[in-house]
């Protein structure tokens, strides 16, 4: 059971004004699991999951009316091993309905007038892990998922000041359908770990929130909730590796770097991050531990339509951590540096990129105790 509420001021405009809201979210959530012997050799899981979630919004930003979620979900998982095979699958059924309160539709936004929704949803995973040897893997994840639509996605009208956007839900929405392929090979013992990744998703009505061009408030993005056919393809590497070791102390190296490619039939998706890649060096001897760490972020220009480009940047970051003991208390004191070339950082992945770039060069010292 959860009973959250919490209050939220923000400037906003030229003149300043205070902007407050209340919001409320109250949820009631239980799940029953069974573990049932049918088969010889494999485990097995069957369950239930219950879900009743109410939320309202009061006050300036009040964008999403007073709504009550009930979701009833059925699943089963089972897995063995065979010899060097792992094997696992499963299924999952989803019910779920929304209805919302006292809606009242404004000349702003557009929506069926039965405010109430029904849908239903069947996913279902195969994976396959093969163990080439005690310390290599290769695995293979076969996945189909529909998701049901949040609230937000679907009764939302009104300013919403975090994200500087005017939020337009869609009561029309379907559920979104998912078929995605996951293949990674990873070395999980040694001196050297790490772990490539490939993935590729195919979604019938995948749904976001797409820039719309109506000039409402030149402060605030416009954007609507919609579906469409879409796509979404990448990988990653990460890699950690022995460098030196000696007895005043050793060092360990990290690269990582990854990509996604996002579009729908008939443009790129929005906010989707440019590829990254990185290098750290971590030293540690005895309580005491050091890092720094390189990244590069590259421009992306790969964007939807109305949506700003980003440029790339590169960060480094360093620091620099005691840690220590008093009786059963552990402490750490800490000083680290941010975005020490002090470059101008705009996430693509960010609504507010364009008003509000990521902090230039900080310092922070800092002292943490665990108890």
């Amino acid at each position: 059971i959860t009973d959250s509420q919490y209050g939220v001021a923000i400037e906003h405009g030229q003149n300043n004004e205070i902007r407050s809201n209340l919001f409320e979210n109250d949820t009631i959530e239980t799940r029953f699991e069974l573990q049932p012997r049918f088969f010889e050799n494999w485990q097995t899981l069957i369950g239930a999951q219950l879900k009743y979630r109410e939320f309202s919004a009061i006050g300036d930003e009040a964008l999403v009316p007073e709504t009550h979620e009930t979701n009833t979900g059925l699943f089963f998982l089972m897995d063995r091993s065979i010899e060097q095979w792992d094997v696992n699958f499963g299924a999952r059924y989803d019910f779920q309905r929304t209805k919302a309160d006292d809606f009242i539709i404004t000349k702003d936004c557009e929506f069926r007038l039965d405010t109430s929704t029904s849908l239903q949803g069947l996913s279902g995973v195969l994976g396959l892990t093969y163990h080439l040897t005690d310390s290599y893997q290769v695995s293979l994840l076969l996945n189909h998922s529909e998701r049901m639509p949040a609230i937000e996605e679907l009764y939302s009208c009104g300013e919403h000041l975090a994200t500087n956007s005017f939020d337009r839900g869609n009561t029309d929405l379907s559920p979104e359908t998912a078929r995605a392929l996951d293949l990674s090979f990873k070395k999980t013992l040694g001196l050297v770990t790490g772990n490539i990744n490939l993935f590729y998703y195919d979604f019938d009505d995948y749904i976001y929130a797409d820039f719309i061009d109506v000039k409402m408030d030149e402060e605030l993005n416009q954007l609507q909730t919609v579906q469409e056919d879409a796509t979404l393809w990448g990988g990653e590497f990460s890699m950690n590796f022995p460098i030196m070791r000696q007895s005043w102390g050793q060092l360990r190296g990290n690269v990582i770097a990854d990509y996604v490619r996002g579009k729908t039939d008939t443009d790129n998706l929005p906010r989707i991050s440019p590829w990254r890649f990185g290098a750290s060096i971590d030293y540690n001897y005895k309580n005491w531990g050091a890092d720094i760490g390189l990244t590069y972020v590259d421009q992306q220009d790969r964007t939807a339509r109305i949506e700003t480009s980003t440029d790339s940047y590169t960060l480094l970051q360093a620091g620099l951590n005691y840690r220590g003991k008093l009786g059963s208390t552990q402490y750490d004191v800490f000083l680290r540096g941010k975005n020490l070339l002090d470059e101008e950082v705009r996430e693509h992945t960010s609504f507010i990129k364009d008003r509000a770039p990521q902090p230039g060069r900080s310092v922070e010292v800092g002292f943490r105790v665990t108890f």
